[in-house]
């Protein structure tokens, strides 16, 4: 009879899970992409020159008004166009800014491609390349493919990562898509607990304890 009980102890907490995630899984995500898109602006705007920004301004600035135009498509070309013309620094914004109005355009595959080739390519800042590999986690986490997801954001949760904290973030919705519950509550906690942590994730992982019923 125990292990009747124990299938269906397993059996709703599955369900727990699913419900979870279906009520907060791309809500969070969805959070998270808007720090990390806010976090690199600030980054990408230090890493240049004022004789860079103005070099290729006009172009970025025609590009970025598809986007506010939600012409993602064409947005997509002149980022790529503005990438093949580019110092490296500016490239790497361009090609950033292409994936991503590739994924507004429904193309994810394309868009993953893009970050994928960035995250490899040495060439690169950190910076950007682990920006790439956390965009491409969101992504893949987001269709379901928690390994996918995970070997990307693994590599960005070390101390001298500006990105570590939206990779646990990623992470913890991993192990609940996954329905871990041990190692979700694990993660949230850690970041709830870690006086580095921003605000907001802080918020949501103590937000995410509670749902999970691991808060003390």
């Amino acid at each position: 009879m125990s292990d009747i009980f124990k299938e269906v102890d397993e059996d709703v907490r599955r369900e727990k899970h699913s419900e979870l995630w279906e009520k907060y899984g791309k809500y969070i995500i969805a959070i998270a992409v808007v720090v990390v898109a806010a976090t690199a602006a600030t980054v990408s705007w230090r890493e240049y020159s004022k004789n860079q920004m103005l070099e290729a301004g006009s172009n970025f600035a025609a590009a970025k008004a598809l986007v506010v135009a939600q012409k993602d498509a064409e947005a997509a070309d002149a980022f790529a166009k503005l990438a093949a013309g580019s110092s490296a620094g500016y490239a790497a914004i361009a090609r950033l800014e292409e994936a991503a109005a590739l994924a507004r355009s429904k193309d994810v595959e394309a868009a993953l491609k893009i970050y994928d080739a960035l995250a490899a390519d040495s060439s690169a800042d950190q910076n950007f390349r682990q920006l790439a590999s956390l965009h491409a986690a969101s992504h893949l986490l987001d269709g379901g493919d928690t390994a996918g997801a995970r070997s990307r954001l693994e590599t960005l949760t070390s101390a001298s990562s500006p990105w570590r904290h939206s990779a646990r973030e990623l992470l913890g919705l991993a192990a609940m898509a996954e329905g871990n519950t041990e190692e979700a509550i694990k993660t949230f906690k850690a970041l709830s607990e870690d006086a580095t942590t921003p605000r907001g994730a802080r918020a949501r992982a103590a937000e995410m304890l509670a749902a999970l019923g691991g808060a003390e």
